[in-house]
């Protein structure tokens, strides 16, 4: 099971996030985001993220190479690679857009490159089989 208190509580107030750390809020952190598959829901993170004045850098990560070049000209992200390299090892918070089903590949592939302090989530829509996977790569 997933130690719960290492997940921290994040509020998004007009364009500042505020992360609670403990009782403590911290208004002033600056995060980077990755977000795991630009489509719709992706795409609207990364957009709505651009307008906060403490995310400091935006990457996303997109499954096909030729999709690199028409989300660099769409300028919604700083930065756009089919390479987990990339985008992830600098990552604060880690968002999955994708099927349920790429997941646990997927989080195979990140966990041994991401932060140990990094927050991951996502957009799935269920949690259990998610939590599971985590648990399974984690523990």
């Amino acid at each position: 099971m997933i130690d719960k208190t290492i997940f921290k509580p994040v509020e998004i107030k007009g364009n500042k996030i505020f992360i609670y750390d403990g009782i403590r809020k911290k208004s002033d952190s600056v995060i980077n985001i990755s977000i795991i598959g630009p489509g719709l829901l992706g795409g609207s993170v990364a957009l709505a993220s651009k307008e906060l004045s403490l995310v400091d850098k935006i990457s996303l990560w997109v499954r096909r190479s030729d999709a690199i070049s028409e989300l660099v000209e769409a300028d919604i992200a700083d930065h756009v690679s089919d390479d987990f390299q990339e985008i992830i090892p600098e990552a604060d918070l880690i968002v999955f857009a994708t099927p349920v089903g790429a997941v646990g590949d997927i989080l195979r592939k990140i966990i041994p490159i991401a932060k140990t302090n990094a927050v991951i989530t996502d957009l799935c829509s269920v949690k259990g089989c998610v939590v599971e996977l985590i648990d399974e790569l984690l523990l």
